[in-house]
């Protein structure tokens, strides 16, 4: 499940959360048994995705950007792939439902330095 910006998969992308709703219930229908969101979804799509998936007892897990794992979350997804690291929250000029920088430095330096760690005292 991919929202606008999708630029590698051959996937649909996703116009909206009542385009998330229908494009689940359709893969639903043809006996598919877990969704997986995609980099560019928004949080509207993926609170579609999740709730649709949820009430016929299907699991959706995450590759996320434009999303932050914090936001999944909170928006009841099963399962988030590729740890930390990747994890959108960490970029400080990050905008709501918008990729930004995923190979920004800086956000390497805050997961390799939790607030409250001088980066000196990181582990090497």
């Amino acid at each position: 499940m991919e929202g606008k910006g999708n630029f590698r998969l051959p996937v649909h992308e996703l116009n909206g959360p009542e385009d998330a709703h229908k494009t689940t219930e359709f893969w639903a229908d043809q006996g598919v048994t877990s969704f997986k969101a995609f980099m560019h979804i928004t949080r509207a799509e993926l609170k579609e995705v999740i709730e649709t998936a949820h009430k016929r007892g299907l699991s959706v897990t995450g590759h996320l950007c434009s999303v932050t794992y914090r936001e999944a979350a909170e928006l009841g997804i099963d399962n988030i792939e590729h740890g930390f690291g990747a994890d959108s929250e960490w970029d400080p000029a990050k905008k709501p439902d918008t990729c930004g920088n995923t190979a920004d430095p800086a956000r390497a330096a805050v997961f390799l330095s939790p607030p409250g760690r001088d980066a000196s005292t990181r582990l090497r």
